[in-house]
C-alpha cells in the first residue's frame, strides 16, 4: 500500500495519525512502556499541530496492550487499576472536577464491534438518585452523583446521540461527562487491543463516514 492510499484510511486513533506530523509546532509526542504495555502520549497544543493531525487541540493518551480476550482475570485487574488513575491524571491534566458526573455509552449494543460504550455503561452502577432520596445515606458512599446513559444510535431512535446527550445535560447540569465508545482503527493489530483516552470529546459515527454531531465540553 503506497504513502497515498494509506493516509486515505480513516481512524479514530492519533497515535496511528501522528505519522511525520511528529516534527510539526505545536505537537508533543512521548512513548513509555511498563507491564501493561506501551502508552503512546499525544498533546496537540496549536492550531497549525491540529490542522496536521487532523485533531482538535488536547491530549490523548493510548495505551497498546495484548489483546484482551487473551488476558486472564489478574491481567485485567491489573490493566484496570491503571486505566482509572490515567482517567484520573486525565481531569488533572485538564482541570476537571468529578462530583456530578453523566457516563455516555456510545454505539449500538446489537452490533458486536460497536457493542463496547453500551457494554460498559451496563457495567456502571449510578448513585445520583440515592442522592436525590437520601443525601445522608449517599454522603457515606464516598463517591461521585453519577448517572449513565445509553442513547443508542439514531437509525433506531430517529434521534442523533449527540442531541441526546446535549438534552439530558441540559437538565442534570454534569460538570463531567464521559463518553465511551469504539473507536475505528487504521492498523487490524490494534483490534481489541488499543485504549485511547481523550480530553477532546468525540463525533459518534464519524468512523462510517455520518456524524450526528460533536460531544465535547464546545458543544456541552
Amino acid at each position: 500500500m503506497n504513502e497515498m492510499n494509506e493516509d486515505m484510511l480513516y481512524t479514530d486513533l492519533a497515535c496511528e495519525r501522528r505519522r511525520a506530523d511528529l516534527d510539526c509546532h505545536g505537537i508533543e509526542y512521548r512513548k513509555e512502556r511498563n507491564i501493561n504495555g506501551v502508552w503512546e502520549r499525544i498533546r496537540i497544543k496549536s492550531e497549525a499541530g491540529a490542522r496536521a493531525m487532523g485533531k482538535p487541540m488536547g491530549y490523548y493518551d493510548s495505551l497498546h496492550t495484548v489483546r484482551l480476550d487473551r488476558v486472564n482475570y489478574e491481567e485485567i485487574m491489573g490493566l484496570t487499576e491503571e486505566l482509572a488513575g490515567e482517567i484520573c491524571e486525565m481531569l488533572e491534566k485538564v482541570g476537571a472536577v468529578g462530583t456530578n458526573v453523566l457516563v455516555v455509552g456510545l454505539g449500538n449494543q446489537g452490533l458486536t464491534p460497536d457493542a463496547t460504550g453500551p457494554d460498559s455503561a451496563d457495567k456502571i452502577r449510578p448513585t445520583r438518585h440515592i442522592a436525590e432520596c437520601d443525601e445522608g445515606l449517599f454522603s457515606t458512599l464516598g463517591c461521585a452523583r453519577l448517572s449513565v446513559i445509553k442513547p443508542g444510535v439514531e437509525s433506531k431512535s430517529g434521534i442523533s446521540s449527540a442531541l441526546a446527550v446535549l438534552g439530558i445535560a441540559r437538565e442534570i447540569r454534569p460538570d463531567l461527562v464521559i463518553a465511551i465508545d469504539s473507536l475505528m482503527a487504521r492498523g487490524r493489530e490494534r483490534l481489541g487491543s488499543t485504549i485511547q483516552i481523550s480530553s477532546t470529546g468525540i463525533c459518534p459515527g464519524s468512523g462510517i463516514g455520518r456524524s450526528g454531531g460533536e460531544i465535547s465540553e464546545r458543544t456541552l
